[in-house]
C-alpha cells in the first residue's frame, strides 16, 4: 500500500490525488457540450496566463484536491454523487469567470494605453491573442454555465444550490475552522444550520 504523504499535500497519497483529478475531469466533461476545457485554469495564481510544466494539464491545485477530499469524507458523497458533480462543475465555472474578468481587464488596459509595447506590431499581436482567448473562453463558459444550471435545477433545491455554490470557494479563516461541521450539516439536510455558520464566518451574503 502506498505510503501517505504528510507534507504540503496533507494526508492524500499521490495516487489519491491523481484519482480525484481524474474523477473531477470526468465530472465536468458532460457540461462542456463537446468543447475543450479552457487552458490555464485552476492551477496557477489567479490571473496568471501561464502554468508550470509540472502543473500543465491539471485543473486542480493540491489544496483544492484536499478540499474536495474533505467534502467527500465528511458528507459521504462519492465523486459520482450528484452533489459532488455539481461542486466540481461550480469550481470550474468560477475559475472560468475569474479568467474572463482578468482577460477583460487586460484588454481594457491595452485599449486605454496602460500597457506599453516596443512596437505597434507587438501590441496588435497581443490584442489578437487575448481577444481570441477571451472569445473562446466566453463561448465555453456560456455553454458550460447553462448546462450546469439545468443539472442543478433538476437535482437540487434552490437553498442547496446556494450552499453547493460556495463550499469550495469560501476563503475565510472562520470557514476553514468550521468547514467539516458545515459539510456534515449539508449532507444531513440541515441546511438552515449550515447557513447560520456560513453567515457567521463571513460567507457571501447572498448564500443564505
Amino acid at each position: 500500500m502506498e505510503q501517505e504523504e504528510k507534507n504540503n499535500h496533507g494526508s492524500l497519497s499521490s495516487t489519491e490525488r491523481v484519482s480525484i483529478r481524474k474523477a473531477f475531469d470526468s465530472d465536468i466533461r458532460p457540461f462542456l457540450g463537446g468543447k475543450d476545457i479552457p487552458p490555464n485554469l485552476g492551477t496557477s495564481a489567479p490571473g496568471s496566463l501561464r502554468q508550470s510544466e509540472k502543473e500543465r494539464g491539471y485543473l486542480l491545485t493540491d489544496n483544492v484536491t484536499l478540499a474536495i477530499a474533505a467534502i467527500s469524507r465528511n458528507t459521504g458523497w462519492t465523486m459520482e454523487s450528484p452533489q459532488m458533480v455539481y461542486v466540481c462543475g461550480n469550481y470550474l465555472e468560477t475559475r472560468m469567470k475569474e479568467k474572463a474578468s482578468f482577460l477583460e481587464s487586460r484588454i481594457a488596459g491595452l485599449e486605454n494605453g496602460d500597457r506599453k509595447f516596443i512596437t505597434s506590431e507587438d501590441k496588435e499581436r497581443m490584442r489578437k491573442r487575448e481577444e481570441d482567448e477571451y472569445k473562446k473562453l466566453k463561448e465555453t463558459y456560456e455553454v458550460f454555465s447553462s448546462n450546469l444550471e439545468k443539472y442543478a435545477r433538476q437535482n437540487f433545491s434552490e437553498e442547496l444550490i446556494k450552499l453547493l455554490n460556495v463550499i469550495l470557494n469560501v476563503k475565510s479563516v472562520g470557514f476553514y475552522e468550521a468547514k467539516e461541521k458545515v459539510y456534515k450539516l449539508i449532507a444531513e439536510g440541515r441546511l438552515s444550520e449550515a447557513c447560520e455558520i456560513l453567515t457567521a464566518v463571513g460567507a457571501p451574503p447572498k448564500v443564505c
